[in-house]
């Protein structure tokens, strides 16, 4: 028997790059999770839906991950306060940490994603949304638990 973990879970990636967006966007729905996408501007109009976990790129075209960080978690009227991980190609030098500390973000992510990886920050951010699918060998043969949490 094996067991793959499945998330319950609203998840935004906001991301420029169409072919790194699927890539986690298809990681993610194999995760189970509901993925909702936005591209630079955009994102503005992706805010008013109440996320689990939100997947910013450092530099959007017309506005920049720690910009939009920063203000979502100072802003009272927004719906979510979902933990915020930046995504970037770029190392994770002392000036991103800096920056990372100054939005208040949860996490940072160096590109590419690898399964493994979204796996772990899952695991920590959205524990809560986790249920487990069990399956016997047999395809149509699953059970799907919800996992309690005390």
């Amino acid at each position: 028997m094996t067991v793959h973990k499945h998330y319950m879970a609203k998840i935004l990636i906001a991301e420029d790059n169409r072919v790194e967006a699927a890539l986690i966007e298809n990681m993610l729905e194999d995760f189970g999770c509901e993925v909702f996408k936005a591209r630079g501007l955009d994102i503005v109009d992706k805010l008013d839906t109440p996320y689990d976990l939100i997947f910013l790129d450092i530099n959007m075209p017309g506005i920049s991950g720690f910009y939009i960080a920063n203000n979502l978690k100072k802003s009272s009227s927004s719906p979510t306060c979902a933990p915020i991980i930046l995504v970037s190609s770029e190392p994770y030098t002392e000036e991103i940490k800096e920056q990372c500390v100054e939005s208040d973000v949860d996490g940072y992510v160096q590109k590419p994603m690898t399964q493994a990886l979204l796996a772990t920050i899952l695991d920590e951010y959205i524990p809560e949304k986790e249920t487990s699918l069990l399956a016997t060998g047999k395809e149509e043969s699953k059970l799907f638990l919800r996992k309690r949490h005390t």
